[in-house]
C-alpha cells in the first residue's frame, strides 16, 4: 500500500537515515560536543553549532535542494521534537 496523495509523511520516516546516524554517533557527540547543535544529511555529519539557527543556514548552504537535513541539540535526554528542513534550491 503506497502513500496517497495529500497525506503527509512522519517526519521520522523521512528523517530516518539521519536519525540513525545521530544515534550510531550519539556516544561520540555526547562526550565530544555537548550542548552544541548538529548537522545531519543522510550518513553524514555536516558539523556542530552554536545555535539551531546557524545549523539551519549552514544546512541550507551545504545541503542540495529538497534533500533532508536534522538539526538537533545534542543533549542527554531528547524531548520528543524533530523540525523537518529541506534545503530548497537557491
Amino acid at each position: 500500500m503506497g502513500k496517497q496523495e495529500g497525506q503527509s509523511v512522519p517526519v521520522d520516516v523521512i528523517l530516518a537515515k539521519e536519525l540513525a546516524t545521530y544515534k550510531a554517533n550519539e556516544a561520540h557527540l555526547l562526550a565530544s560536543a555537548l550542548g552544541r547543535v548538529v548537522l545531519i544529511t543522510g550518513e553524514r555529519i555536516l558539523g556542530t553549532f552554536d545555535s539551531p539557527k546557524d545549523a539551519t543556514k549552514a544546512g541550507y548552504k551545504l545541503v542540495r535542494p529538497q534533500t533532508p537535513f536534522l538539526v538537533r541539540r545534542i543533549v542527554d535526554v531528547q524531548s520528543p521534537v524533530n523540525v523537518l528542513s529541506i534545503a530548497r534550491a537557491a
